[in-house]
């Protein structure tokens, strides 16, 4: 959940069990819940997986979204439209099924790890992934609705482009959020992003209610641990904006954290760009090269790598 401290929005996350990931429809009589993961792969690719679900009452939609790239560069989407009675999502455990299709089934294995099959596409263009679980999960609430992350796979698993069969392995990240229909009237929306460290993961988040009204969220993720950075002790900055779509969208930002548990100095550059419209949102997925240092357990490190971003304004 967040909390206010001196006026300050303050994320406050908690350890989440294996059922928080399953779909969550019991009491529920409308909102939004969706299911994202990425992965990158060490070959150059990276993939996106995305389900949206949309209900009031018995009614509703289901938007599906397979995403592939090169070095940053879409070249391949599948985005599909269903009705809700096509779609079944348990509330015991993570199972998804669009059309009696098992296209996300999570499990707990004897030795207590968390896999996750990701079964989407087909074999002329689509992916075949096992994520296992390396980072504890936490869940809370933001500005947009309550948000369940999973910083950090190990991946593995068949990408299928043009009908070539390729064997991928590197990092991925999942998170799955729920917030109600009036959201996009209430809320301006978000920037948020990811940066791998040795051993552990940074998940930042800037999500804005109105002009006077932003949070901004780091979180550092570690094996057995997570926790959340004091906004006081965070600097963030958009150094450069572009126009797309009639949407300005941050191009070029610094992410500054000087605290007990963390030091970060990094500066952040769009290489590549995808738009996405999805009803009254205008989606923009970015490929990050992120430059900079950081400091863990008294030793200074380089930040010099690409990971998946998102950004997102409504109307």
């Amino acid at each position: 959940m967040a909390k206010r401290s001196n006026n300050i929005r303050v994320f406050s996350p908690e350890p989440i069990i294996f059922q928080d990931d399953a779909r969550h429809r019991t009491g529920y009589f409308s909102h939004v819940e969706t299911w994202y993961y990425d992965a990158v792969f060490e070959n150059g690719y990276s993939i996106v997986s995305l389900v949206n679900i949309i209900h009031i009452g018995n009614i509703g939609t289901v938007l599906s979204g397979i995403f592939i790239y090169k070095d940053g560069n879409l070249i391949k989407k599948i985005r599909t439209r269903y009705p809700l009675k096509n779609c079944y999502g348990s509330e015991e455990t993570l199972l998804l099924k669009i059309n009696h299709k098992e296209i996300i089934k999570g499990t707990i294995e004897s030795d207590e790890r968390w896999t996750y099959r990701i079964h989407r596409g087909d074999e002329e263009n689509g992916f075949d992934l096992h994520f296992i679980k390396t980072m504890k999960p936490f869940k809370g609430k933001t500005f947009l609705g309550k948000w369940l992350v999973i910083p950090g796979f190990s991946v593995t698993g068949t990408l299928f482009v043009d009908g070539k069969k390729m064997h991928v392995s590197g990092m991925g990240y999942h998170d799955h959020n729920m917030y109600p229909l009036k959201a996009p009237f209430v809320t301006k929306g978000y920037f948020f992003g990811k940066i791998p460290l040795a051993d552990a993961k940074v998940i930042w988040a800037q999500v804005t209610k109105n002009k006077h009204n932003k949070e901004t969220l780091v979180l550092l993720a570690k094996k057995d641990s997570f926790v959340s950075i004091h906004p006081d002790h965070i600097t963030f900055q958009i150094i450069e904006e572009k126009k797309v779509h009639r949407k300005k969208m941050p191009q070029t930002c610094n992410l500054i954290v000087n605290d007990p548990q963390l030091n970060l100095d990094v500066e952040f550059t769009s290489q590549t760009y995808h738009h996405i419209g999805i009803l009254a949102a205008h989606y923009y997925r970015y490929h990050e090269k992120y430059i900079g240092t950081y400091q863990l357990n008294g030793e200074t490190n380089r930040i010099d790598l690409i990971d998946v971003a998102e950004y997102l304004t409504f109307f």
